[in-house]
């Protein structure tokens, strides 16, 4: 596929930790955490990858040309075709749909927004405060609940 694109486009390879013995095809020594917010584009396949990478609100590809037989074998958790992005079943368009998603004419922005939206919109920064508060006040009606007698 690399082959294919054009020179200003650079592919980042890199596997999943557990199966680097069985595919050491990764060619870069960056983390994933350091990898997706300085990435323009996400190809994947049936990686939870996706819910880190929507916060970002970046393009994404499903590479799947095993798609039928995975979903019969394994199942998905989401309906995959709903998914928030361009699925590719065909090596062959594998650089073309990059191409497209990069110059954002593969219509998928508003997909993205809304996946991240229903997934990881409490990704905001401020979990914390909101765990705190709400421990806070969870304290004070417990407290409330003790001074009328109730357990």
């Amino acid at each position: 596929m690399c082959e294919e694109l054009p020179d200003d486009i650079f592919v980042i390879i890199k596997v999943h930790p557990l199966l680097t013995k069985k595919y050491p095809y990764d060619n870069s020594s960056l983390t994933t955490d350091e990898l997706l917010p300085v990435t323009d584009l996400l190809i994947t396949d049936y990686s939870s990858i996706i819910f880190e990478y929507s916060i970002y609100k970046k393009p994404m590809l499903f590479y799947a040309p095993d798609m039928v037989e995975y979903g019969v074998e394994r199942g998905f958790y989401l309906d995959y075709n709903k998914l928030p992005g361009t699925i590719v079943t065909k090596k062959g368009q594998l650089a073309e749909e990059v191409v497209r998603a990069l110059e954002g004419s593969d219509g998928q922005t508003a997909a993205v927004e809304a996946f991240y939206d229903t997934y990881m919109s409490g990704c905001d920064g401020t979990v914390t405060k909101r765990l705190a508060d709400l421990m806070e006040a969870g304290g004070k009606r417990r407290e409330a609940a003790y001074a009328k007698g109730r357990k």
